[in-house]
């Protein structure tokens, strides 16, 4: 009867080991998931409602967007009217640039990533707090519609995913509007 006693306790005390193993490594795979899910933040985090200016940087250039009420300027073109539907996209972009993965830590091989100078460009966004956003936008990304961007908060180098093709905008001011009706008017008239 005792070494029936004892068998059994050591059966109890293996599946106690075997059951807090198993716990443990549940645990430890969902602590991994979390922080992988923490890291694939977005590169900024702001209210895109509170946003009152916007400065663009790159090697040739520096635009300043400046918002008054709904309207935006370009104040490094004397005042005129922006494309305010392309600087709400840029502004869109930045807000939804998401960091898929961390590509170096220490900012090494800036030049690799299209993040030195004269390749980078420099968004920096002010909100109506008082706070600016900043992102640097690099190269293409090696995934399809990823990119590499960096925050000035820390030196790493991210792939993001998000509209890169939106940071290549050059020409700031809202397009003419061409008035077809009138175009219209004048060969109707000519017409009669």
């Amino acid at each position: 009867m005792r070494k029936q006693t004892k068998t059994t306790l050591v059966l109890v005390a293996v599946l106690v080991v075997v059951v807090a193993g198993f716990g443990y490594n549940r645990y430890r795979v969902q602590q991994q998931k979390q922080n992988t899910q923490s890291e694939k933040d977005f590169i900024a985090d702001f209210d895109v409602s509170t946003v009152t200016a916007v400065q663009i940087v790159d090697a040739s250039a520096t635009t300043d967007l400046k918002k008054d009420g709904t309207q935006w300027y370009v104040v490094s073109a004397d005042n005129a009217a922006a494309d305010g539907d392309a600087v709400e996209r840029l502004i869109a972009a930045v807000d939804n640039t998401m960091i898929e993965t961390v590509v170096s830590r220490n900012g090494n091989n800036l030049a690799t990533y299209g993040l030195d100078d004269p390749a980078k460009l420099l968004v920096k966004i002010s909100l109506n707090s008082g706070q600016i956003v900043e992102m640097t936008v690099g190269k293409t990304g090696s995934l399809p519609q990823t990119f590499y961007a960096m925050r000035p908060s820390d030196s790493a180098v991210y792939l993001v995913s998000g509209a890169q093709y939106v940071f290549s905008k050059t020409d700031w001011k809202k397009p003419a509007e061409t008035n077809d009706s009138a175009a219209t008017d004048t060969n109707v008239d000519a017409a009669e």
